[in-house]
């Protein structure tokens, strides 16, 4: 349990974050804390930890193009991966806290550090490590990459490789930036998908990867528009949300209940 009070004066809101044998837990439902409502009782599943690797497997890759800088030739590439874990721990790495390496594409020149609020990225000889530690179930690990393509041309040969064994993989391009999207190798077209105020070009993996095993695509018709900044665009409003948000402490009464797994 964990307490917080003061006079609360105005109605704010509250993200609450705890911490558990060295893993951060975040709610990702604000608290709205008020003078006529200054309490909330809020439970939050924490879990021991452990350093040996569970049976991992992925559920589901998405790689996305969010931006394009004609003037240095260089893609911004966004890639989600949903990491099922069957263990009964929070996974946190061996010695070196590595808990995920993921082979990048090709020509990538660098890796957003700040991965998620539980871990970072670093580029090491042509792959990504992680530290976010996986969870029992499923965790999303999202990645954000830079990589170099033919300006001159305006395409790029995108490949996608699987960590673990992963039941499906998709690319995604928008209209916007991307002239069109064909697939390479043991890729197909899918149905266009309409979001974030985007039409996405769709191509999907015809079947399941074992790990190591990939797809490829050649994106063409690269437009050279400079990449959205991931804190203001639509697509990153949802990771930027912490940032406008209060951060839990001194001037409210909460009962933070953390129950073991």
């Amino acid at each position: 349990y964990g307490d917080w009070s003061s006079d609360v004066c105005s109605s704010d809101l509250y993200l609450l974050r705890t911490e558990y044998a060295g893993v951060p837990y975040l709610d990702p439902a604000p608290v709205l804390l008020a003078p006529e409502a200054p309490a909330v009782d809020r439970t939050i599943t924490v879990w021991e930890t452990t350093d040996r690797r569970p049976a991992l497997r992925i559920a589901r890759t998405t790689v996305s193009v969010e931006g394009i800088d004609g003037a240095t030739a260089r893609l911004q590439l966004r890639r989600e991966d949903v990491v099922e874990s069957a263990g009964d721990r929070v996974y946190i790495g061996g010695a070196d806290r590595r808990t995920l390496r993921l082979p990048t594409p090709d020509g990538a020149v660098a890796v957003d550090a700040q991965q998620s609020f539980d871990g970072t990225a670093d580029l090491e000889q042509g792959v990504v490590v992680t530290t976010q530690p996986l969870r029992p179930g499923q965790t999303t690990v999202t990645t954000r990459l830079l990589v170099e393509y033919d300006v001159r041309a305006g395409e790029y040969a995108l490949r996608v490789t699987a960590p673990l064994p992963t039941a499906a993989v998709e690319v995604r391009a928008p209209l916007s930036l991307v002239g069109g999207v064909h697939p390479v190798a043991n890729a197909e077209i899918a149905k266009p998908v309409d979001a974030e105020g985007e039409r996405w070009q769709v191509t999907r993996r015809t079947s399941a990867a074992a790990e190591g095993e990939s797809m490829v695509v050649q994106l063409r018709g690269l437009s050279g528009v400079q990449a959205a900044n991931p804190l203001t665009s639509q697509r990153g409003a949802a990771s930027g949300a912490a940032a406008v948000l209060g951060v839990l402490a001194l001037g409210a009464f909460v009962m933070l209940r953390v129950r073991l797994a």
